[in-house]
């Protein structure tokens, strides 16, 4: 008797423990991908481009046209390949002509970027549709004109036919291309067991793991990594003082030093 209500206190205390975490969890920061769809479509959407099927399915095929460059070879999926984690495993990003990135940066993920405070590594856009605008005109990366964007896609009678049904029109502009492909972007999200935990699952996350994030917290790396896509704010990089041997390469943040924290 004596062995089962010891038995039985254990595993109390072990929920106690774990349920005890979640919130230490949630108050040092942390949120949940929301596991309700209502409540996940509020938190993706923007007010400004809404979302619907077909303007995302639009978004999806711009995403992966490479006419949308310079060069006829370059689509979005290039830098940030979804079949690898988004990104494309690169030190620095290889764009128009095989030129590296100018400043030595990598390709960020796009999976989960709409969680993101802001777009860049220098946080100089606000949402994704912003964002998308800029490597298809940037030299280094798709190096085409809005013009020539908008001639080549209007020249496609398919695009045509999509616009229609996402936008209400037919009109091609560089906006909308941007717009369905910010739209798309907006539904790479990846819920995870760590957000089944913060939800509420205490089983979800391992000992081990458990052990990790308390860890995490106590350490302080939730004063950058937080929020629902643990990170994405801007911050002072390097923090402490410059790195000595570490590749970083020569970029300097936003106009205050102030780095997206990935």
């Amino acid at each position: 008797m004596k062995k089962r209500f010891l038995i039985t206190s254990i595993i109390a205390l072990s929920s106690f423990a774990s349920a005890s975490l979640v919130e230490d969890a949630k108050k040092a920061g942390f949120a949940p991908i929301p596991n309700d769809e209502k409540a996940l479509m509020k938190l993706v959407d923007n007010p400004k481009n809404s979302l619907n099927k077909a303007k995302v399915e639009l978004g999806k095929a711009l995403f992966f046209e490479p006419r949308l460059s310079k060069s006829n070879l370059i689509s979005c999926n290039t830098c940030h390949n979804l079949a690898t984690g988004g990104v494309d495993g690169v030190e620095a990003a290889i764009g128009h002509k095989w030129t590296a990135n100018p400043h030595h940066l990598n390709s960020p993920t796009v999976y989960n970027a709409v969680f993101m405070e802001k777009q860049f590594w220098d946080g100089r856009e606000p949402d994704l549709e912003a964002q998308a605008q800029g490597p298809m005109q940037a030299a280094p990366e798709m190096a085409i004109s809005k013009e020539m964007a908008v001639k080549r896609i209007s020249s496609m009678s398919g695009y045509k036919e999509q616009f229609k049904n996402a936008f209400n029109d037919d009109n091609i502009t560089f906006k909308k291309i941007a717009d369905a492909i910010g739209a798309f972007e907006r539904t790479l999200v990846t819920p995870s067991r760590f957000d089944k935990f913060l939800n509420g699952d205490e089983k979800a996350l391992s000992k081990e793991e458990q052990e990790g994030l308390k860890t995490f917290i106590a350490k302080g790396c939730v004063s950058c990594h937080t929020g629902v896509g643990i990170g994405g704010g801007m911050q002072k990089f390097p923090l402490v003082k410059p790195y000595k041997y570490a590749k970083v390469g020569d970029f300097k943040g936003d106009k205050n030093g102030m780095v997206k924290t990935p």
